[in-house]
């Protein structure tokens, strides 16, 4: 994760917070393995929280049409939330 790789760094993840707010996790069984529950995200359910499928590193479309999610684009998204909260939870607390 070398910042030597990456152009255009943001560290603003506000623009994130109703994608994140919007997002729906659930239970699911898979067609192929309805013997063993899931947790997780629906892909089409994400697409719905972006707006669009098109330039998300999360979001992967398949040329049959189906779509994958990397989750591990959500870590830096979970982290900015879990601050943000932690933050409102010390101010709360007094603690700021």
């Amino acid at each position: 994760s070398d910042a030597r790789l990456k152009n255009t760094i943001d560290y603003d993840m506000a623009d994130m917070e109703e994608v994140f707010c919007n997002l729906k996790p659930c239970s699911y069984y898979m067609n192929s393995d309805p013997a063993h529950k899931h947790y997780g995200l629906i892909a089409q359910d994400v697409v719905e929280a972006f707006g669009t499928d098109e330039g998300i590193a999360l979001i992967a479309k398949s040329e049959d049409g189906t779509y994958g999610l990397a989750y591990s684009e959500l870590i830096a998204v979970n982290t900015h939330m879990i601050q943000k909260l932690m933050k409102r939870v010390e101010a709360l607390e007094g603690r700021e």
